[in-house]
């Protein structure tokens, strides 16, 4: 605990007062009024050296001491707790915008998928309508929708092509297309007669050809 120095100042002396001194026995009011000046000034000279105590000084420098430690101390927490509060409010914001942005890109994706969706059943109406008329009477399925019944029948361009674009539906399978994905895309390859898909099963036929079959393996 440190004592609290209050200085108390001799009062000034304006310049041309005469300050007369009394007899001794008989101060008068010119003696007390003196006598109160040397109190006022010895007590300034006291307060002055309690003041000036280097001890006093060394104490004084010690609290101020402790007290910006503190201040230090309390300040980098309060920049600890910023800092931290900020990571949260960035972290929040982050994840917010993602949230945004992922319902934004599955509302997208899902637009797209019914656009598909429409341009697929659209697409198969044609390709359907432009089936050759099936023989009810015929015994074999190839006879019946008039295509070949043996892959030795089938031209070997056509055959080819068969197996370069059953490579390509694999291929496309294996890298996560849609079923329509996929059909979209075969109701664009000339020369496609029919298609039948499903999840994991694409069938198809050139015209000139047989059907193929291309089945997922994962």
């Amino acid at each position: 605990m440190v004592d609290r120095l209050f200085l108390i100042p001799p009062p000034p002396v304006s310049p041309g007062v005469d300050v007369r001194v009394s007899k001794p026995g008989n101060p008068g009011h010119q003696g007390i009024i003196q006598a109160a000046i040397y109190m006022s000034m010895l007590a300034g000279i006291l307060a002055c050296t309690l003041a000036c105590d280097p001890g006093a000084e060394e104490r004084a420098r010690a609290i101020r001491e402790v007290v910006i430690a503190a201040t230090e101390e309390r300040a980098a927490e309060a920049v600890e707790a910023a800092e931290s509060e900020a990571r949260t409010t960035l972290a929040r914001t982050e994840a917010l915008q993602n949230a945004q942005e992922s319902i934004v890109h599955a509302m997208a994706e899902g637009r797209e998928a019914m656009a598909r969706r429409k341009r697929v059943e659209e697409g198969m109406q044609r390709l359907m309508a432009k089936q050759p008329e099936s023989d009810p009477s015929a015994d074999t399925m190839c006879e019946k929708f008039k295509f070949p019944c043996s892959w030795t029948d089938v031209p070997r361009e056509i055959y080819s092509r068969t197996l370069t674009i059953g490579h390509e539906i694999a291929a496309r399978m294996k890298r996560g297309d849609s079923v329509d994905a996929i059909v979209e895309w075969l109701l664009d390859v000339e020369g496609i007669q029919y298609i039948n898909a499903e999840p994991g099963r694409v069938l198809i036929q050139l015209e000139g050809g047989m059907p193929m079959p291309v089945i997922s393996t994962h």
